[in-house]
């Protein structure tokens, strides 16, 4: 920075402590006025986008590929997977069947349902992807279960099933078979009987009945692919879809209740659920950011009077900086959110810096118009350089990042929350709210002096 560029960086910044004293209720008014427009903008246009993929520009080449694999295969994007555990093979597989079916009306807030695991061409040629070994297995099991089969298939009906154990008895009988072998058939069902007796939902299974061995995990588990329609103006974008899905599961009764859990996952329903989570602490967090804020400012600065010029100073600029960016983008997006607690940071650290200066020059001066032109004249080039420096870090690494027409409405934001909201209301114009406030609360009478810290 050139000595001339100096010079009028302090010239221009005691100029507006020196109006700001001489016209203080002017000046407040006009901020007012300020803020007041870019509530009332900030309220009536407010629109905010939720979708992730408008954040990195398209032009990055890991972003095309990214592009022509969402080309090549759409049904693997934005998805939310109903993953469905139910206590048999069978109850597994009909509520998947069930809901996927019920789902696929619902195309007001679903696109797009589908089954990785139980699609026609699985059920046709499912069996060439097992081993040998399994193959085999299978095989035996079915032919050691044909007659039993065949009894069923010709009456599958409860009197079917007793039939079939009758003649099992009657093998029995004449020596054909073990008791043994029975014991495990007989027991599935006087357990399934004695459940259904007590009001519950039996959890039978006509495989494990037939194989006789413990059904596996994966036996247990099913899987829907489901593409929301997603509404990237509400914070969770996928919440009716997954709101739907969970009515329907109820509906349909597939509860736990029943033997049948739906849980669901996917990109889309794990990023509301984050989101979810910010909204619901949402209100919290912002008191308790508030309560630090003013304890930093009690820490540093120790007087009321002083610490309510930084404040409102603060909130002012928050406001009129919101109001700026909204217009200047049109839609604010995920990042802005983050702006915004930045912008309180760096507003804080500038205002305990040209308030602990303030009562510095108070202290030699006692006198407030000069203390203020004082802290003026000292802080103009620090703060604006810091300004500065923080504007062209992050709008290099932004422009670094973000390369293409379509950056430019994060770089806007950028701008304006890294460096043109802070330079404005704390390296340039903030001088004058702050003097005005500080002459319109403790006036232009001469005081006794004020320690630097007390």
């Amino acid at each position: 920075m050139t000595r001339t560029t100096n010079q009028l960086i302090i010239t221009g910044a005691t100029q507006a402590a020196r109006f700001s004293t001489r016209h203080a209720r002017f000046v407040i008014l006009a901020f007012l006025c300020a803020a007041i427009l870019s509530t009332t903008y900030f309220a009536s246009h407010f629109a905010i986008t939720t979708d992730s993929n408008q954040l990195l520009s398209t032009s990055l080449p890991w972003r095309q590929q990214e592009r022509t694999l969402d080309r090549a295969f759409p049904w693997r994007i934005d998805q939310v997977i109903a993953v469905i555990d139910a206590t048999t093979p069978e109850a597994a597989e009909e509520a998947a069947n069930t809901l996927a079916e019920d789902l696929s009306h619902h195309t007001d807030v679903i696109r797009t349902v589908s089954r990785p695991d139980g699609d026609e061409f699985f059920a046709r040629n499912g069996i060439l992807f097992r081993s040998l070994d399994e193959v085999r297995r299978d095989a035996n099991d079915l032919i050691g279960a044909q007659p039993f089969l065949g009894t069923l298939s010709a009456d599958p009906t409860l009197r079917g099933v007793l039939r079939t154990l009758s003649q099992s008895v009657e093998g029995f009988r004449l020596g054909k078979t073990k008791l043994e072998d029975l014991r495990p058939a007989l027991t599935q069902v006087a357990d399934g009987l004695e459940t259904l007796s007590s009001g519950k939902h039996p959890a039978f299974s006509w495989r494990k009945l037939i194989t006789g061995r413990t059904p596996e995990l994966s036996d247990l588990r099913r899987f829907i692919n489901i593409q929301p329609v997603l509404d990237f103006h509400d914070l969770q974008p996928g919440r009716k879809a997954t709101e739907r899905i969970r009515a329907s599961a109820v509906r349909l009764g597939l509860t736990p209740e029943r033997g049948v859990k739906v849980r669901l996952t996917g990109s889309v329903a794990l990023a509301d659920e984050e989101f979810s989570t910010i909204a619901d602490g949402a209100a919290l967090n912002g008191i308790i950011t508030l309560l630090l804020v003013l304890l930093v400012l009690w820490l540093a600065l120790r007087k009321v009077q002083i610490i309510l010029a930084v404040f409102v100073n603060l909130l002012a600029g928050l406001i009129i900086t919101a109001g700026g960016g909204l217009l200047m983008v049109g839609t604010l997006n995920l990042i802005s959110v983050a702006f915004a607690v930045l912008f309180v940071g760096l507003g804080v650290d500038f205002g305990i810096q040209f308030s602990v200066r303030y009562r510095a020059e108070r202290f030699e001066s006692r006198e407030l118009e000069s203390a203020l032109l004082g802290t003026a004249k000292g802080l103009a080039s620090p703060l604006l350089l810091a300004a500065a420096s923080i504007a062209a870090g992050n709008l290099g690494q932004g422009a670094q990042q973000l390369q293409g027409a379509e950056a430019a409405g994060a770089l806007a934001q950028a701008a304006l929350a890294h460096g043109f909201g802070v330079l404005m209301l704390y390296g340039g114009l903030g001088v004058w709210i702050l003097a005005a406030l500080s002459l319109v609360i403790f006036g232009r009478k001469k005081v006794a002096a004020i320690p630097a810290y007390e």
